[in-house]
């Protein structure tokens, strides 16, 4: 496909999303059409997605709203309990599976980063379970619950990301042989430290991840870099924000390393 070609493609796409490529638009992506006849055009969405964007929003996953609640509803009651009981999980041991990050000064940039985090592995879920909270009470069913239909949204992603490269749609899942999966559970109160320049909750970065498949609640705050520029990430209930992890770009620059030497021995033999 010529570059001309391949811009009047990405046109098209921007046109069926209904909107215009350019700053502040961020693709929404219906999974619920992967079941149907328009799949090839919703693989191609995805792609176009994960080249021109390295993030997007899908609805029609096939997480309940009720799911949703809970795993929101218990991260809540977890943050709220006395510190503590938190504090059980910090820990400097690399070999912990489950830590507690609170939040710290920067004393070059003088910001505070007001976040907490508990992370933890839960798959295969036997292998890890045991060391997540057991207060609040709910933790563990609903974590267990919401990380079951999760990894469903992630295969059937990461198919999609396989096939609009032109693959096999197992291809990167093959090639990660059974990859393990992580939540993030957080939290980020207001900063009390009032002679600071000015407070974060996170600070800019990548994810190291295959993808990350990120649940927020309506409190605004969110943003995503695009051409640049940070552009709001608002509330849509019932939505999942996908982004594109590090490891997934390797992967696509490996595949297209492969393809270009595979092209290059087809010319020359």
């Amino acid at each position: 496909m010529s570059a001309m070609e391949s811009q009047l493609a990405d046109d098209e796409l921007a046109a069926s999303w209904g909107a215009d490529i350019s700053d502040g638009f961020i693709p929404l992506i219906d999974m619920e059409e992967l079941q149907g006849p328009r799949r090839p055009e919703i693989v191609q969405q995805i792609g176009h997605a994960c080249q021109h964007y390295s993030f997007f929003l899908v609805k029609n996953h096939g997480i309940s709203e009720t799911n949703m609640n809970n795993i929101l509803g218990t991260t809540s009651e977890f943050f709220k309990l006395p510190e503590q009981e938190k504090l059980k999980f910090c820990t400097n041991d690399p070999n912990k599976s489950i830590k507690l990050f609170m939040g710290f000064k920067d004393e070059i940039q003088n910001v505070f980063i007001a976040r907490e985090s508990l992370r933890f592995r839960t798959y295969p879920f036997e292998d890890y379970v045991n060391e997540w909270p057991a207060n609040p009470p709910s933790l563990r069913k609903d974590v267990m619950e919401y990380c079951t239909i999760v990894k469903r949204v992630e295969f059937a992603l990461l198919e999609a990301m396989s096939e609009s490269l032109g693959l096999e749609k197992d291809y990167i899942d093959k090639m990660l042989y059974n990859h393990g999966q992580k939540i993030s559970m957080n939290y980020y109160p207001i900063c009390q430290e009032q002679d600071l320049e000015f407070t974060r909750g996170v600070r800019p970065h990548t994810d190291p991840s295959i993808i990350t498949i990120l649940l927020q609640d309506n409190v605004p705050g969110y943003k995503v870099l695009n051409n640049c520029k940070w552009v709001d990430v608002g509330h849509i209930p019932n939505t999942l924000v996908v982004h594109v992890g590090d490891l997934l770009q390797v992967i696509h620059f490996i595949y297209k390393v492969m393809m270009n030497t595979h092209t290059h021995i087809l010319r020359y033999t």
